[in-house]
């Protein structure tokens, strides 16, 4: 077998620096360079509504570094819900069309609203609390029994809406 010249060799040893080094920087990178905004709540007392936007936040998030925006309306009876998520470096992913669950309780306090979905054989519980101006987002299993739920989740979620990621980064982690 006949060995390579020397201009091949010094190719192939300069595609090899080139790519160790690529995949360095790679490596070094944050997951995801894209800062959402912080976190946000608003209320409307004229058309009761309520909006309230940020980073969903808890064990077993796909995509840490997301972006989510919810809006109750009190005359509508429902909470408007819409998200974004980054999926890789500097890689945003679609945002779907906005989810809608009804309305259970308002009240001066908190603000209740739920949705029991077949398809995903779990119930969403969002509720708002209206003096601490938090969020919490559970998702428990239902119907595990029907012929629909061949894969279901058996495990009790539970989310808070709080500051992006990258807002922590900047301000430092005690934020």
């Amino acid at each position: 077998m006949k060995r390579p010249g020397i201009p091949a060799t010094l190719w192939f040893l300069a595609f090899v620096g080139v790519s160790y080094l690529y995949i360095e920087q790679l490596r070094r990178q944050e997951p995801s360079g894209i800062i959402f905004g912080e976190k946000f709540y608003y209320e409307n007392p004229d058309e009761d509504a309520v909006y309230a936007t940020g980073t969903m936040t808890g064990p077993g998030i796909a995509y840490p570094n997301n972006t989510v925006g919810l809006t109750c309306y009190r005359d509508r009876n429902y909470c408007s819900y819409t998200s974004v998520h980054a999926i890789g470096a500097n890689h945003i992913g679609r945002m779907d069309p906005p989810s809608e669950y009804d309305i259970v309780k308002w009240d001066e306090n908190e603000i209740i609203a739920e949705d029991q979905s077949t398809v995903d054989c779990q119930k969403i519980t969002i509720t708002i609390d209206r003096k601490a101006r938090q969020v919490a987002w559970v998702e428990e299993p239902i119907n595990q029994t029907e012929a629909s739920c061949v894969n279901p989740t058996t495990a009790t979620a539970k989310y808070t809406i709080e500051t992006a990621p990258g807002w922590k980064r900047v301000y430092g982690e005690g934020k």
